[in-house]
């Protein structure tokens, strides 16, 4: 591994660990994916024998439940790109939810966390919500959203799931203080022609103005 990916692994283990789950590193696509007599094309099969998932997380049984890529900058030229299509696509066939990070996914800067570590904390406390909704504990018609959990079981003291609640609690302070006009900022988000998802959020100074 190199340096970003083994701290991609050091990340993925510690939330992981929390979580009952195990994860292993550079895992052949053909070793978690069911290619056998699956109809796929000559080309996606003998990519999927050559190919590698930097991490793949798995529960106590060792079944997949998502992988984690390290996009770094050689993933910018058309080669590479042309293989991580291939390998959305694989993963996007057989139900493999595949997450793609670069480094500013592994700063510790949100709160005392990372942002690799938010998203597998999420990941799982959906799993944790759907299973307690199956269980009759949670009306069918709510919704999951991360923003809605302030805590996570077994993580004493730590909201990894509210990221913003700080900023908010200054952005209504100013509000109070007649600071600024609106509380809470508006939000757009999309995504562009890769599929990539993009976002802006904007809070209004004054009439004119905003940030």
């Amino acid at each position: 591994m190199n340096l970003h990916e083994e701290a991609t692994h050091l990340s993925l283990a510690k939330a992981c660990e929390r979580n009952g789950a195990r994860v292993y590193t550079k895992v052949r696509c053909a070793d978690v994916l069911p290619i056998e007599q699956s109809g796929i094309s000559d080309e996606h099969y003998g990519y999927a024998l050559r190919a590698h998932f930097d991490s793949v997380v798995c529960d106590e049984s060792h079944r997949p439940l998502f992988a984690v890529e390290f996009d770094g900058p050689s993933h910018t030229s058309e080669e590479q790109q042309e293989r991580d299509v291939k390998k959305d696509w694989l993963a996007e066939r057989f139900e493999l939810a595949l997450l793609r990070i670069n480094a500013r996914y592994l700063g510790e800067k949100y709160r005392g966390i990372d942002l690799l570590t938010w998203f597998v904390e999420a990941w799982f406390a959906l799993q944790w919500y759907n299973a307690a909704q199956a269980r009759g504990e949670s009306s069918h018609d709510d919704t999951f959203s991360p923003s809605f959990m302030v805590s996570v079981p077994g993580l004493e003291k730590r909201f990894p799931l509210a990221l913003s609640n700080a900023v908010r609690a200054k952005m209504w302070k100013l509000f109070h203080a007649g600071r600024i006009p609106d509380p809470i900022p508006s939000f757009k988000t999309g995504q562009d022609e890769q599929g990539v998802f993009r976002g802006i959020a904007s809070l209004p100074l004054t009439g004119t103005q905003a940030v």
